[in-house]
């Protein structure tokens, strides 16, 4: 080996070592976020109540996918079972609170950095590519919500990758022995436990029949029958358990609806990860036809197909950003030069900052930092008073953010942005709301804002409530493109008016 090549690897060790430790430093932040979120008793989105509350139907023998129209109505299960499933199995050991939700979907986050290490190491021949780009995993704000919230995003993106990881040690094979072997099947299970975990996570299986059609087309026919034939045997059995209603819950009523476009969340994107991008593309322009460009691709297509559906989250990033990360990470092993590889890692370390605040441009670095942790503890009173709110009713409360009600168990999960949907596509008039509402008689109905865009709601709302308390919190978003900390979110209280 020649000392020019012996001093270039030196030099890259170097700034990959400074690159390592910035990334670092923000892992040990999201470490004591993570202790903050995993403490925190209230939930952040209203699906954390909602998964909580379907988990203990599931642990009470009770269907987890019933006809919305049978009591308890409106109940409607946006997601497949398997995260309802680990939550249930987990309640013995981890407690019926969110805690077991989010420490799913951490260690899910952890498993997802260390599969982005395996895969960057066999792909570079570098650990320190691996762990470098393993830590900038945990660099971005989207990551420091959603990994810690109980919901099944993390564990079907590690289904997701652990099947492209998988993939790649077949084609390793592939290539020498030109015959399937176990990791074909194991990437295809995965695949499936993925879909089976969030149906948004289809990006991969596709991108991996892409590439097979691309470079070995008769195997890609036999990968898309093993995928059809894997995947369809679940959905017949469960659909036969629940009457076909898991058709239902999880495709029909998961129809799009146009909510609004919420152009903020492109330009947060854009900005939280743009170096990231840049280098994503670099990769793109230059290996067009590689598995990775491909699940970039379809990644990016579905994100943008799920930008208008009402309630939607930064979550539908989550995949595309985790691509992203590896195509940043094989790019950096391919400069040549040193002085390119110092570029690269002065603007990934310039771009540490926009990541973490989420694309923030309204406030500084050490705001967005304070931001993260301090909404937790100085929300935490306002919180009690509304579960106080809620153990004090006499009779049933609706609310927006459903894990109050579960917590202090009063009724049953209601998926707020489902319900919209079915409102506004014609599925639940709006007729039918609100004699739901008047008849369920709720002594209490709390908004956290959204929940009065529902025309039928709102009209009784208006009709036979009085609204009591109007209390001022924190909002803690999963978005923060241009969002400062003096961002605050309105709880209306309302109670049943004196039957006049």
């Amino acid at each position: 080996m020649s000392n020019q090549l012996i001093e270039k690897k030196k030099e890259l060790k170097v700034l990959l070592s400074i690159l390592s430790f910035a990334y670092l430093s923000i892992f040990i932040f999201f470490l004591y976020h993570a202790y903050l979120r995993l403490t925190h008793h209230y939930e952040l989105t209203a699906a954390e109540g909602i998964n909580l509350g379907f988990a203990k139907l599931l642990s009470q023998n009770k269907p987890i996918y019933s006809n919305i129209h049978d009591e308890p109505k409106y109940n409607i299960n946006s997601y497949p079972p398997i995260f309802t499933v680990f939550m249930t199995f987990l309640f013995p050991f981890a407690g019926k609170t969110l805690f077991t939700g989010r420490i799913i979907s951490l260690i899910s986050s952890f498993l997802v950095g260390f599969i982005i290490f395996k895969i960057l190491t066999k792909k570079t021949n570098n650990k320190l590519i691996g762990y470098t780009f393993a830590l900038a995993s945990f660099s971005i704000h989207y990551v420091f919500f959603w990994a810690l919230s109980s919901r099944p995003d993390f564990l079907a993106l590690l289904c997701s990758f652990t099947g492209i990881f998988y993939f790649l040690l077949f084609l390793e094979k592939f290539k020498k022995y030109k015959k399937k072997n176990s990791y074909y099947y194991l990437s295809i299970l995965f695949f499936v436990l993925a879909f089976y975990t969030k149906q948004d996570f289809i990006a991969a299986p596709i991108a991996t029949f892409l590439f097979l059609f691309v470079k070995h087309r008769k195997l890609s026919y036999r990968f898309l029958l093993h995928m059809i034939v894997a995947g369809l045997i679940p959905f017949l059995i469960i659909n036969l358990l629940t009457n076909w209603q898991f058709l239902f819950h999880v495709f029909v009523y998961n129809v799009i609806s146009f909510w609004e476009f919420p152009t903020y969340f492109v330009y947060g994107f854009i900005t939280t990860s743009l170096v990231f991008f840049v280098f994503s593309l670099n990769f793109l322009l230059n290996k067009p036809l590689s598995l990775f460009s491909f699940y970039f691709l379809i990644s990016l297509l579905i994100m943008f197909l799920h930008l208008p559906r009402a309630g939607i989250g930064s979550n539908i990033f989550l995949e595309l950003f985790a691509i992203i990360i590896v195509l940043t990470g094989l790019t950096v092993s391919n400069l040549k030069r040193t002085p390119m590889i110092l570029v690269a890692v002065i603007l990934l370390i310039l771009q540490i900052p926009l990541s973490i605040s989420g694309g923030n441009l309204g406030s500084s670095f050490i705001d967005n930092l304070n931001y993260i942790n301090d909404g937790f503890i100085q929300n935490l009173e306002l919180e009690k008073k509304i579960s106080d709110y809620v153990n004090k009713s006499d009779g049933n409360v609706l609310l927006e953010f459903p894990g109050y009600s579960i917590k202090n168990n009063v009724m049953t999960p209601l998926d707020i942005y489902k319900i919209y949907t079915l409102e506004s596509t014609g599925v639940i008039s709006r007729n039918e709301l609100y004699e739901y509402c008047i008849q369920k008689n709720f002594s209490m109905i709390i908004s956290f804002e959204d929940l009065e865009s529902i025309k039928g709601i709102k009209n009784c709302i208006d009709d036979k409530y009085t609204l009591v308390e109007t209390i001022t919190m924190i909002f803690y978003p999963d978005f923060r493109f241009n969002i400062g900390p003096e961002a605050l979110r309105k709880i209306k209280i309302y109670e049943l008016a004196i039957a006049q």
